[in-house]
């Protein structure tokens, strides 16, 4: 994708496309669920990713971990799981239930 030059009167901004590995987990922030202990959790469950985020190295600027919220709407619970992008299929899982 070439650089794009956005104008709007005395202000020019020049949005240049960043070149570098993308990680698979970014590409599909959705795709961790089928390959982590969270699917048996959400089996059967009508569910939705509402966040997902990544925690950068600061040198590198390569995603390091990773934090996903996910709604159970058939328990009304909230999953947090959290862990490594490297090895998303074992994230640390904190259960919130809602009353």
């Amino acid at each position: 994708m070439p650089a794009q030059v956005l104008e709007s009167g005395n202000l020019k901004v020049t949005l240049e496309p960043i070149s570098g590995r993308r990680h698979e987990i970014i590409a599909d922030p959705g795709g961790f669920l089928e390959n982590s202990s969270l699917r048996s959790e959400l089996s059967g469950v009508k569910h939705r990713v509402l966040s997902f985020q990544t925690e950068d190295d600061e040198e590198t600027d390569e995603p390091m971990n990773f934090v996903a919220t996910v709604y159970d709407y058939t328990n009304r619970r909230t999953l947090v799981a959290s862990g490594s992008v490297d090895d998303p299929s074992a994230p640390y899982l904190t259960l919130l239930y809602n009353a």
